[in-house]
């Protein structure tokens, strides 16, 4: 098998494990959106007004999806993305070119810069926006009915 084989082979794998730490992550995302959901629902209808364990439970178990997300999931991603740039600089390196001068495995780098240039926001910063406003909702909950139930 040639040079450029092998480095098209790992370049696939190297995607593959992209697609892996994405799958993860949406399904955390979409795990702990439904259980603060499901929470929230069930102090909605059997729990008591005055009862803030739902909500502080709801809000602990949120907190703990956004720190797994940020500071676990989000490095994982970060260095596959990080190794796939290197593949593709590599095939740059050997002549693998598009007709534009561009590498022909350059998928990651062009997908890096919309993702950076979405909203103008760094990835990481996304995450904590995305987590962030969801928090401020269930404090402001607890807040609204401490401050209405006294």
């Amino acid at each position: 098998m040639n040079e450029q084989r092998i480095l098209l082979e790992a370049w696939k794998q190297s995607l593959r494990v992209q697609m892996a730490f994405n799958e993860i992550v949406a399904r955390n995302r979409v795990i702990s959106v439904a259980l603060i959901t499901v929470v929230l629902m069930v102090d909605s209808v059997w729990g008591k007004k005055e009862d803030y364990l739902a909500l502080a439970a709801a809000s602990i178990a949120w907190a703990a999806f956004y720190l797994l997300d940020r500071f676990w999931y989000l490095y994982l991603q970060i260095g596959a993305v990080q190794h796939t740039q290197n593949i593709e600089a590599k095939a740059r390196d050997m002549g693998m070119k598009l007709v534009t001068g561009e590498s022909l495995l350059g998928l990651t780098i062009k997908v890096t810069r919309v993702n950076r240039d979405a909203l103008n926001i760094r990835p990481k910063y996304k995450i904590d926006l995305f987590y962030g406003v969801v928090l401020l909702m269930l404090l402001s909950t607890i807040a609204l009915r401490y401050l209405f139930l006294q």
